[in-house]
């Protein structure tokens, strides 16, 4: 009895901390947000005001060290206008990017699951009318053999809503899933997120930096802010590498393009640097996790969820195929929404672009292979994906 007392009380506790800590969570996104955009301020502050002018700076050879080497001139208003330029283009690209990357993050919804329950719900209300019109006409038919009637009753190809209604208007069978949570039809990939207390089209996770899920609608500038956001770290932490190695080691330049000794941009860049390093480095396996599933046609959650599903098809015979894994190419074609008007280059350039699809059906590996399959697809928004690429 005591042991029962014990596991209901450390559930009730587990139950109250996970709910406390989402609570924190939903309610701190826009402090991690504010954070976030002070930190890239920070560094691109930085970047422009002390690493760009000594990148700049015409270079002369100075000697009298241990070893020769080209120093900026001393010279404060001196710049070689192409390297200036050129690093200015570059600078300004990459923040340009990591910016509208990260606000398409915060604040596009990731795409909620709505819509779908309430057309799940019209259906599987018309498939219980129907069902008992064609019972009224098997009794009448019975009642009058000759005058016999065929009544078709029409069938939704993918979720077969042969429904049966409760008192208030829900499907207690369907073939689409059903979130007990949001008590409403869910589609394939869609899941409920503890965070938001809602549930999301294909998501990936909740993540606090943008104070939002990644989902449907709102997955492809998540990914391209990792990727600028690395690119950007690394652009920052190797060209400002020399200034970085003599500044730590607390030599006295002679170069006025250098912050003093204990003057705030000094400490305001080893400050910067050390960030752009160290999250730069954490971002970028944050990318390269990300390209992997896409690669793969997986999310976070999926990925997480393989080994189960690994373990009852085992369990079952049979061996577990990522039914959206279309291959790498065309997996990523899917994700960007490319097709014969938005060619790979696109991707490049920071602009708004809609997901494929409404993020309820999906496009399968056996669906390139059916012929039935096949010519439904034909007139649906993944008709450009069919052919090989």
């Amino acid at each position: 009895m005591a042991r029962v007392l014990w596991q209901g009380s450390l559930a009730r506790l587990t139950r109250c901390s996970v709910g406390l800590f989402n609570h924190l969570v939903y309610y701190g996104g826009p402090c991690f947000v504010l954070l976030a955009v002070l930190l890239i301020g920070l560094c691109a502050a930085s970047f422009l005001h002390t690493v760009l002018p000594w990148l700049a700076a015409p270079r002369q050879l100075a000697t009298g060290g241990p070893t020769d080497a080209l120093e900026p001139s001393p010279a404060t208003d001196a710049v070689r206008p192409f390297v200036y330029y050129a690093h200015s283009a570059a600078a300004y690209y990459l923040l340009a990017c990591i910016a509208f990357h990260y606000y398409g993050a915060v604040m596009t919804p990731p795409g909620g699951t709505e819509a779908f329950a309430h057309r799940v719900r019209e259906r599987a209300t018309a498939a219980a009318a129907g069902a008992a019109t064609d019972a009224a006409t098997e009794d009448h038919a019975a009642a009058s053999p000759e005058k016999e009637a065929v009544i078709p009753l029409a069938r939704d190809a993918k979720y077969d809503l042969e429904a049966a209604l409760d008192g208030r208007g829900v499907p207690q069978k369907i073939g689409a899933r059903y979130c007990r949570k949001c008590d409403r039809p869910k589609p394939d990939r869609g899941h409920h997120c503890s965070v938001c207390r809602r549930c999301v089209l294909k998501m990936d996770h909740h993540c606090p930096w943008i104070s939002n899920c990644v989902g449907h609608a709102n997955h492809r500038y998540f990914y391209l802010f990792l990727v600028y956001m690395a690119a950007g770290a690394a652009y920052f932490v190797v060209s400002s590498l020399p200034i970085a190695l003599h500044i730590l080691e607390w030599r006295v330049s002679s170069s006025p393009r250098l912050p003093p000794p204990g003057s705030p941009e000094r400490g305001v860049f080893v400050l910067a640097w050390m960030l752009a390093l160290f999250i730069g480095a954490a971002v970028a396996g944050m990318a390269v996790f990300h390209t992997w599933l896409i690669a793969r046609g997986m999310t976070t959650i999926e990925y997480y969820g393989r080994d189960v599903a690994e373990a009852v098809a085992s369990l079952r015979g049979n061996t577990y195929i990522n039914e959206y894994d279309l291959g790498p190419r065309r997996n990523f074609r899917v994700f960007f929404n490319l097709g014969p008007d938005r060619p790979w280059w696109t991707v490049l350039v920071p602009r708004f672009v809609a997901p494929l699809s409404d993020g309820t059906v999906w496009l399968r590996a056996d669906d390139l292979v059916s012929r039935h399959s096949t010519a439904w697809l034909r007139h649906t928004d993944f008709k450009d994906h069919l052919l090989p690429v």
